[in-house]
């Protein structure tokens, strides 16, 4: 029993490991994809903060104080975000949305707060 237990377990850390390294590849293939896609659907200061800081833990009202957007604005724009695939359900946080990837991960500059605001 303990060698099936010990082949199981060889097994199961080279599937993570394989795993691992496709997911390494794919995030390589796709990151130029997915930075024109974001460039596209975020085509101004305004979306790339509310997107940025949409991060699961912030409530919309909060994004809004950050960056000067009106909450409604944002709102909308989460729905809109979520429809095209950018956006998910928050992982720790039931009933909040968040970025699928953060902006500078693919390359793409988060523009300054407005008024200096900080993170």
């Amino acid at each position: 029993m303990a060698t099936e237990e010990k082949q199981r377990y060889a097994f199961e850390r080279t599937v993570v490991e394989l795993l691992t390294e496709l997911l390494a590849w794919t995030k390589l293939e796709a990151r130029p994809r997915a930075a024109a896609r974001l460039a596209d659907i975020l085509d101004s200061d305004e979306k790339k903060l509310a997107y940025q800081y949409s991060d699961g833990r912030r409530v919309v009202r909060e994004i809004s104080q950050l960056t000067g957007v009106d909450k409604n604005t944002i709102s909308t724009w989460c729905r809109e975000w979520d429809g095209l695939g950018i956006m998910e359900q928050a992982k720790t946080r039931k009933g909040r949305r968040q970025r699928l990837v953060s902006l500078e991960s693919v390359g793409i500059e988060v523009p300054p707060l407005p008024r200096g605001e900080e993170k």
